[in-house]
C-alpha cells in the first residue's frame, strides 16, 4: 500500500510539472526577450517569483493591457509594464525582460530635473523654477537648459499643466509665468506665443487689457491666466520635449 501511495504522489507531481512546463512553453512562444529595462511607471505585482515565465503569467493575469514583464534575477521581484513606458528607467541592470511578440514598446524619458507628464496623445517634460524672476529672466532661465516657458497650446497641454501643478508645485507658489505676449499697440489684444503663433484660449483668460500688461501668469488659486507687466517677479514652469525610443 505504501508503495502505491508513493507512486500516486510521484505521478501527481510529474503530471503537474508537465502541465506547468507545457504552459510555460506555450507562453514563451508569445514572448520575445528584450534588453529594455523597466521604469518607475511599471507596476510591481510580486515580491518573489520562481521564474520569468511565472512573472509574465502573473502580469497577464493581473492586467490585460500589460505587454512587458520583467523579473529581477537577485530579488526575484516581478514588475509589469504597459506599452508606453514613462518615468525613470531602472539603473539596476539585473532584470530579465520579455515583451509580447510584434508589440511596439515606446519608452519616453525627460532630461534630469524635468518631470514627465502625459495625457494621451501629448507627452511633455516640465520643470518648476523655484526662484522668482521677471518674465525675461524666466524665459532666459528656461532657454539656458534647452527648454522654453510652458506653452499652453491645447486642451491636453492645459490638463498636463494642471496635473503638474497639483503634484509638483508646493502651496507656497501662487503665480507662474507662462509663455505669452501681446503687442501693446494691437487694438485687437491678440495673445501669442514666442514664435508669434496665436495663443488659443485653453486657459481661462481674464485680462485688464492695460497697454503695459503684455505678459500672462497663471494664478493657481483662481485657476485663471491673467495679464501683468513683464517686470513683476513670479515663479515659472519650463518645458522640454520628451525623448522617445521605440522597441520592436
Amino acid at each position: 500500500m505504501r508503495g502505491q501511495f508513493y507512486f500516486f504522489v510521484i505521478s501527481v507531481i510529474f503530471s503537474a510539472s508537465v502541465q506547468c512546463s507545457l504552459a510555460g512553453s506555450a507562453l514563451q512562444q508569445r514572448l520575445v526577450k528584450s534588453s529594455l529595462l523597466p521604469t518607475s511607471s511599471c507596476i510591481e505585482v510580486a515580491n518573489q517569483t520562481q521564474s520569468s515565465v511565472l512573472c509574465t503569467a502573473t502580469c497577464l493575469k493581473s492586467h490585460e493591457d500589460i505587454v512587458v514583464s520583467s523579473r529581477h534575477v537577485v530579488s526575484t521581484k516581478c514588475v509589469c509594464c504597459r506599452s508606453l513606458l514613462t518615468g525613470t528607467q531602472f539603473s539596476d541592470t539585473e532584470w530579465i525582460t520579455y515583451r509580447h511578440d510584434e508589440t511596439l514598446i515606446v519608452y519616453s524619458y525627460c532630461p534630469i530635473g524635468y518631470i514627465i507628464i502625459n495625457h494621451s496623445p501629448v507627452i511633455t517634460c516640465l520643470r518648476l523654477e523655484l526662484m522668482t524672476k521677471n518674465y525675461s529672466g524666466a524665459a532666459l532661465g528656461c532657454h539656458a537648459d534647452g527648454g522654453n516657458l510652458v506653452r499652453i497650446d491645447s486642451a491636453e497641454k492645459y490638463t498636463i499643466f494642471l496635473q503638474f501643478i497639483a503634484s509638483h508645485v508646493p502651496p507656497s507658489v501662487a503665480e507662474i509665468w507662462i509663455q505669452s505676449f501681446r503687442d501693446p499697440n494691437d487694438l485687437n489684444m491678440i495673445w501669442s506665443f514666442h514664435d508669434h503663433t496665436v495663443m488659443p484660449e485653453h486657459c481661462p483668460l481674464e485680462t485688464s487689457d492695460m497697454p503695459i500688461e503684455t505678459r500672462l501668469r497663471f494664478m493657481i488659486a483662481e485657476g485663471i491666466c491673467n495679464d501683468n507687466t513683464p517686470t513683476h517677479f513670479y515663479n515659472s514652469v519650463c518645458e522640454r520635449e520628451a525623448t522617445t525610443i521605440s522597441y520592436l
